[in-house]
């Protein structure tokens, strides 16, 4: 038990120091046994080996099982859909995300584009087609901020899809995360749950919880926002004279 600790400490570590160098915009790969290599060019091919340009003409080809991850700075291509899938042109981002995927899925960007997919995809009411694409997500995940988000949008997919219990292990695994914005996620995806089934004080006061105790800022805000319809919705059912001071809250 202890050793597999380590081994997971290790890569957390690993990963990390890895990561940090995105702000440095150089392509890198890490390999079996976490050296970050850095490269003035890499590319991958379908079955994911690395062709990596060294420099001075150096060229090194390195197989999928031989490498961590790989990463190059957010290509142009990868911006251009990002700027569809934020504005909410889903349409034209699903549309074009395939050949994306494909050419920078084993370069640092599969996960990111998958979770785009899927979120896209529970836009557009395909919550079995968002399950997929986020489950293809986290084969390609290389943060743990990307797996959190992916854990995220694969529990809202089976709520859609009623799939309680599934989506109740994953909130489970979620609890450990030291983050205000799964904790508010988690609040509410639990009050949808409790809400589906007919629990309407225990839907009430995970409700609440996601309301009262995260400020409605950033990526807080949806989530709390979505959470307080919610809640509006079962108080005014109720008759509940709550309803007045939960709707004047920012």
């Amino acid at each position: 038990m202890k050793k597999n600790i380590c081994r997971k400490l290790l890569a957390i570590v690993l990963t990390v120091a890895a990561l940090a160098s995105h702000a440095q915009q150089r392509p890198f790969y890490v390999d079996r046994g976490g050296r970050r290599v850095e490269a003035e060019n890499i590319t991958a091919n379908e079955q994911g080996d690395l062709r990596v340009e060294l420099g001075d003409g150096a060229i090194s080809t390195i197989r999928r099982n031989d490498y961590r991850f790989a990463f190059v700075p957010k290509p142009d291509r990868v911006a251009a859909l990002e700027e569809l899938f934020n504005r909410g042109d889903y349409g034209r981002f699903l549309d074009n995300v395939q050949p994306v995927f494909s050419q920078y899925r084993y370069l640092g960007w599969g996960g990111r584009l998958y979770y785009w997919k899927g979120e896209a995809e529970l836009s557009r009411e395909q919550p079995e087609a968002a399950l997929s694409s986020f489950s293809t997500a986290e084969s390609f995940a290389i943060s743990e901020e990307e797996r959190e988000s992916i854990k995220m949008g694969k529990t809202k997919a089976l709520l859609e899809l009623r799939r309680d219990q599934e989506a109740s292990e994953i909130l489970a695994e979620l609890k450990t995360a030291d983050s205000p914005r799964i904790a508010a996620f988690s609040f509410a995806a639990k009050g949808r749950m409790l809400a589906r089934q007919q629990r309407a004080d225990e839907a009430i006061l995970e409700f609440l919880k996601a309301v009262l105790l995260f400020e409605p800022q950033g990526e807080l805000r949806e989530i709390r926002e979505d959470a307080k319809q919610r809640l509006l919705a079962l108080l005014e059912e109720r008759g509940d004279p709550a309803y007045d001071r939960i709707r004047q809250l920012d």
